[in-house]
């Protein structure tokens, strides 16, 4: 509950293309990002424990193809077990619908939804306070919980382009 509150907070937080900085990032995270290399932009944290056996991967790319604001986000999973796409019997995480009405919550749209890897990513965007950046949080999900499923996000990417 406490990653879904971070991410959910940060989500808000995101008014101006420099909100989404890589230090207010792993501020908001709690996290600390190791470069991908010296002298790169972005970094990642990974392998980072968490409760009841899961565990999260952090990134933040540097700028590329033209974007306002790079693509950053947290991807949850259990080490040493298959991905959570993948099986059918995985626990949930955090539902999709509870995560995209928290995202409504904070003045965020549900765009579209599209196949995404060995899943689904659904869109949520919303529009800079000063109208040049649509900010994207976008749930990355799968389906879990067998007969009684549940569509799930196990991860939350965040990007910002012109409108």
């Amino acid at each position: 509950a406490t990653l879904q509150q971070r991410l959910v907070a940060y989500a808000a937080s995101l008014r101006e293309t420099t909100d989404a900085s890589e230090h207010a990032f792993a501020k908001a995270m709690k996290i600390t990002l190791t470069p991908f290399e010296p002298g790169r932009a972005g970094g990642k944290a990974e392998n980072q424990p968490m409760i009841d056996g899961y565990a999260l991967h952090a990134s933040y790319a540097g700028q590329a193809g033209g974007m306002k604001v790079p693509y950053h986000g947290v991807s949850i999973f259990r080490p040493g077990e298959k991905p959570l796409t993948d099986d059918p019997h995985a626990p949930c995480f955090w539902t999709s619908a509870a995560a995209g009405e928290a995202l409504a919550a904070t003045g965020y749209t549900r765009g579209g939804e599209r196949a995404f890897q060995r899943g689904r990513l659904q869109q949520y965007r919303r529009t800079s306070s000063d109208g040049g950046t649509v900010f994207s949080a976008d749930l990355l999900t799968y389906i879990a919980g067998g007969a009684a499923a549940d569509t799930c996000v196990y991860e939350v990417r965040f990007a910002g382009d012109v409108p």
